[in-house]
């Protein structure tokens, strides 16, 4: 693939690998190993408040933008 231009070699200290799978019927899949950049990035997780619980706090309103998720999110 290389040779023919479809991929290129980089030098970035944020590159991950091509491996090449096999997949349960004989065929090949090409993934990209990302375990070295999962090793040094942080995630962040934020609960999701419960839908019912933020359409309650905004159900009184006559206008709703999606500035007032922010709100009902606040609020919790």
């Amino acid at each position: 693939m290389k040779t023919m231009g479809i991929i290129e070699e980089s030098r970035s200290p944020w590159r991950s690998q091509v491996v090449v799978v096999p997949k349960t019927n004989g065929s090949i899949k090409l993934c990209i190993d990302y375990h070295k950049v999962n090793k040094v990035v942080t995630f962040n997780t934020f609960l999701m408040p419960q839908v019912d619980n933020m359409l309650e706090k905004v159900s009184q309103d006559k206008y709703i933008s999606t500035l007032d998720s922010t709100r009902a999110i606040g609020k919790s």
